[in-house]
């Protein structure tokens, strides 16, 4: 006789458990933002608590090691994520949407996206970055 144990797939969490999730990192998040916003301070701390939270892998598929949220819940989050800290929801924006390309990525390439998916669960947290303007290599005189 043969027994085969089924895994049942993880509930996709409602946003009043992803809110409750995330309040306590929220709450340090406030805690001398005003500060920091005064004295220029780049919140390197803030950003590390909300992806080793899993903040930031929130809309990642569970399968991948995120928490599979929708993106309505993503929008909530920030919104709550901007009462205690404004500039972290902007900081985090070319993340999201690194992340949203993944999502919506329909190449056939499964095996990259993934990879990057994993990275982001882990708690990497992506970003971009611009020279003003300054083409690469070509510095001013």
């Amino acid at each position: 006789m043969t027994h085969t144990t089924t895994i049942a797939p993880a509930a996709t969490p409602t946003r009043e458990d992803l809110l409750a999730r995330f309040e306590p990192v929220f709450a340090r998040t406030a805690d001398g933002a005003v500060a920091r916003e005064r004295r220029r301070d780049p919140p390197f701390e803030q950003v590390r608590q909300l992806a080793e939270s899993g903040f930031t892998a929130v809309t990642v598929p569970v399968e991948f090691g995120g928490s599979g949220a929708r993106p309505s819940d993503l929008f909530a989050l920030l919104v709550r994520l901007a009462r205690a800290d404004s500039n972290l929801p902007q900081l985090l924006r070319a993340h999201f949407a690194f992340v949203e390309e993944l999502l919506l990525d329909t190449s056939d390439d499964l095996v990259r996206r993934g990879l990057w998916l994993e990275q982001v669960a882990a708690g990497e947290v992506f970003g971009s970055a611009s020279r003003g303007g300054v083409p690469p290599g070509g510095g001013r005189s």
